[in-house]
């Protein structure tokens, strides 16, 4: 014996928490057909030739019933974008349109906005990735122009620093010059003669009240000159 479908549309969600919402749009199509039934059973017998002519388009002898065609809910509100609508081998899918709206369409449609979303969430991730790149570039780039200006600031720091220790020698050296020549003009220099004045070290020097000894001065010797400028026991 034959086996019919239904030619109804029919429901089904890929989730099952989703059944729920799709089981009032399912009776709604259900009670359509049994109502188009009914009106059929009410209607007057038909004559020979048109049961004849019934029989022959239909293989298992009985009427046949008169379908909701799917196409009709295209672009009506639906539930949920989970459900999916079946009526031979026709679908439709329950997709938010861009507003956000829920409504049926088609599956060439539903194939097309799912290539969409998935191209935005590439694109998506690909900014991402893009973004994360160029700050940790930034960041590598920031901490070396910092290092950069660390060194050059203690280099910096460092010069001056020399600069300045160079400076003060410079000036201790030159008051030093300053201060003998000063001595050298106040005590005018003995002349020269035979003496046999001798200091053990600068000790002695100081405690005779020597200090400081010039070249060409009695008690004056090379070992009590140590820096060997001239002038011994400063």
């Amino acid at each position: 014996m034959p086996i019919f479908r239904s030619q109804s549309p029919s429901l089904r969600t890929a989730s099952p928490q989703r059944v729920a919402a799709g089981l009032g749009i399912a009776i709604a199509l259900l009670f359509s057909s049994g109502c188009a039934a009914a009106t059929q059973a009410d209607e007057p017998e038909s004559s020979s030739t048109d049961l004849a002519a019934s029989s022959t388009a239909s293989p298992s002898g009985m009427p046949s019933e008169s379908p909701t065609e799917i196409a009709s809910f295209l672009g009506q509100e639906c539930d949920s974008d989970e459900l999916v609508m079946e009526q031979g081998d026709q679908q439709l899918f329950c997709d938010a349109d861009a507003s956000g709206a829920l409504l049926w369409t088609t599956q060439d449609e539903h194939v097309a906005a799912l290539a969409l979303a998935q191209k935005k969430a590439d694109d998506e991730k690909a900014a991402k990735k893009a973004a994360a790149e160029k700050a940790a570039a930034d960041k590598k780039i920031a901490a070396e122009k910092a290092a950069a200006e660390k060194k050059a600031a203690q280099k910096l720091e460092a010069e001056k620093k020399a600069a300045r220790e160079a400076a003060a020698k410079a000036e201790a050296k030159q008051k030093a010059a300053a201060k003998k020549a000063a001595q050298k003009t106040a005590a005018p220099k003995a002349k020269k003669a035979p003496t046999n004045t001798f200091y053990k070290n600068c000790t002695a020097v100081r405690a005779a009240g020597a200090a400081p000894i010039y070249a060409g001065d009695a008690g004056y010797s090379r070992k009590l000159d140590r820096d060997g400028d001239g002038v011994a026991c400063e």
